[in-house]
């Protein structure tokens, strides 16, 4: 997962707005954008080296560091969050009027201060570091972004193809947002031992 529940319940209340496709399409496409050029970044880091760039020992070592990064990360949450009640954020109001050039905008700082960053790059590593051709790594990094924006492109498609589903998409929004910390939290949390196992067992 590489978007977290907030940008979703952002994508899904840009459909709700006067110009709900052109909004919901930018914003995913800043998602789009800043990931792509992770990807790339990272492939072509590892196409000019000599050696992998992750060989087995250290994806060993970084797998539990990213692990412990990301419970890290869910402690910070909890502590910013106990004692207080679930609520909706008030940003999220001011995006019901914006253009979608504001999308834009909003989507790719999203995309920068995502907690969930750190678990691409871990997919995006494990894809440098396998032995298949360029080729594959190509479309293995083309399936891993496409699984990270199914939680924006999910809602558009859903709305394009029957737009009185918008009024299941602001329940579904308005859940997001009043519980995005405890989401969050669970997905940092479960995401974080796994990692930290998997790296500590050497798989």
């Amino acid at each position: 997962m590489a978007v977290t529940p907030g940008p979703i319940a952002t994508g899904i209340l840009f459909l709700g707005s006067p110009r709900p496709l052109a909004n919901a399409l930018a914003f995913a496409a800043a998602f789009l954008l800043v990931y792509a050029g992770l990807a790339a970044f990272v492939l072509v880091v590892a196409g000019a080296a000599d050696e992998p760039l992750v060989d087995q020992p250290t994806k060993n070592r970084i797998t539990p560091v990213i692990g412990l990064l990301l419970l890290a990360v869910a402690l910070l949450v909890w502590l910013r969050g106990r004692g207080r009640p679930p609520h909706r954020p008030r940003w999220l109001d001011r995006v019901e009027d914006a253009s979608p050039r504001e999308a834009l905008g909003l989507g790719v700082a999203l995309a920068v201060l995502n907690p969930n960053i750190p678990i691409l790059l871990a997919g995006l590593a494990t894809i440098a570091a396998a032995d298949v051709s360029s080729a594959g790594e190509f479309w293995g990094a083309v399936l891993l972004l496409a699984a990270s924006q199914l939680g924006l492109t999910g809602p558009i498609l859903w709305y394009a193809a029957q737009p009185a589903a918008a009024r299941g998409l602001g329940r579904v929004k308005d859940w997001l947002a009043r519980y995005e910390r405890l989401v969050d939290l669970g997905v940092l949390v479960v995401l974080g031992a796994l990692f930290t196992l998997s790296g500590l067992s050497g798989s």
